[in-house]
């Protein structure tokens, strides 16, 4: 399901009211969303309602960076104080699981962030990423992040899903053509969880990881000064994928607070509480295919199975129990990478278009129509701001 934990960002109503003397009760009115469920850490709401309502925050704020000041205010407990906190409450969790599901141990473990924990107690930089992507869904559903490395360089990449998929038959080539766009609300979403993530890592390495590039497929900001003041790296908007590029050396970096024996409980309640990653390999194909055409523009077969550490046959194989061919699925990922690229950049369409893989932009628009029932310039949500050129802030060579 795409949900949200509000515990990740319940600083919220005291950012609005100290900083920006918001009345939080105008607010909840005005965007239809409860504010008071704030104090609720473990409360869960909708993603698009959440999405939403950071948008409708940056407007009436008018600080079209928000999602970033929201991920510096919500930075309070260090790793080592929710270690502390974790380590005292977690075996009595494990004993009620054990037990009897005790409603009271799990709401309070739910109002803690297992997902930086986990990430806190990890042996290296690299397994703290991993365990950030694999743990992600506990905080928000429809939102991932994926680790790929290539000729040297890793690649922490974002997804987040949008509100409407461009096809509801995800295996059906041509779906119904009356196909809804997604609101492509989700620009302080991704500040947030960015900075968030941003922020989490470089405490965890004591500073030590420092990515190079930060990319983001939206255009600039206004206060685009106050943003790049707030990392010490280069900033590229209107970039093809959002996420982090920094040396892949940095992956081996060793935490210096790690703590196996808090992660050893986190990963034992985990699994006693049904909430590990499952690990469907479908999805991890799926992603597999996305990151090299964000890193390469391609995906031949061979290469996907190297990546995977399958055969291609072993791949066809399994791809043939889910009832699918890999051109089925290359391009079906090839088509939700382009919807994603087209509400959420500002790259035109003959650059989307080879982005995804398509040498002739009059191939891709009319597979593109097949595919979602509309035209390119159609999908594009109206009213968007004259397309430009890549743009980078910042100093740091790439």
């Amino acid at each position: 399901m795409n949900d949200v934990r509000l515990g990740v960002m319940d600083q919220l109503p005291h950012l609005l009211q100290q900083r920006f003397g918001v009345d939080l009760a105008e607010l909840s009115r005005c965007s239809g969303f409860d504010v008071s469920q704030f104090s609720r850490p473990q409360q869960r709401c909708p993603l698009p309602d959440v999405l939403g309502l950071l948008e409708h925050c940056a407007h009436i704020t008018g600080q079209d960076h928000f999602g970033a000041l929201l991920a510096r205010a919500q930075q309070a407990e260090t790793p080592a104080q929710l270690r502390s906190l974790y380590v005292q409450h977690m075996q009595h969790a494990q004993h009620s699981l054990h037990s009897q599901h005790s409603q009271h141990s799990q709401d309070l473990v739910h109002s803690l962030d297992l997902v930086q924990l986990c990430s806190a107690s990890a042996d290296t930089l690299g397994g703290a990423i991993q365990s950030l992507a694999d743990h992600q869904h506990l905080n928000a559903g429809g939102a991932h992040y994926q680790l790929v490395t290539a000729q040297g360089f890793a690649y922490l990449l974002l997804h987040l899903q949008p509100t409407q998929q461009p096809s509801q038959h995800q295996h059906d080539p041509k779906p119904p053509s009356a196909q809804p766009r997604h609101s492509g609300a989700s620009r302080q979403g991704i500040l947030f969880m960015l900075t968030q993530c941003y922020l989490q890592l470089r405490a965890l390495s004591a500073n030590q990881w420092r990515p190079q590039r930060l990319c983001l497929k939206q255009a600039p900001p206004r206060q685009h000064a106050q943003l790049r003041a707030m990392f010490e790296l280069t900033i590229q908007f209107n970039a093809d994928f959002d996420g982090y590029i920094f040396d892949a050396a940095q992956l081996s970096l060793t935490l210096p607070r790690q703590d196996r024996r808090a992660f050893a409980l986190v990963q034992d309640y985990l699994k006693l509480s049904g909430q590990y990653p499952s690990g469907n390999k479908l999805s991890q194909i799926k992603a597999a295919i996305r990151a090299a055409l964000l890193l390469r523009q391609s995906c031949p077969l061979p290469s996907l199975a190297s990546g995977l550490h399958m055969s291609v046959r072993a791949l066809q194989y399994y791809l043939a129990q889910h009832q699918l061919k890999f051109q089925q699925l290359l391009a079906e990922v090839r088509f939700e990478l382009a919807a994603d690229l087209l509400c959420n950049s500002e790259q035109p369409i003959s650059a989307i278009a080879e982005q995804v893989g398509f040498a002739d932009i009059a191939v891709f628009s009319r597979s593109f129509k097949k595919y979602t029932g509309l035209t390119p310039s159609q999908y594009r949500r109206p009213a968007r701001p004259a397309m430009r050129s890549s743009e980078t802030l910042g100093s740091a060579a790439f």
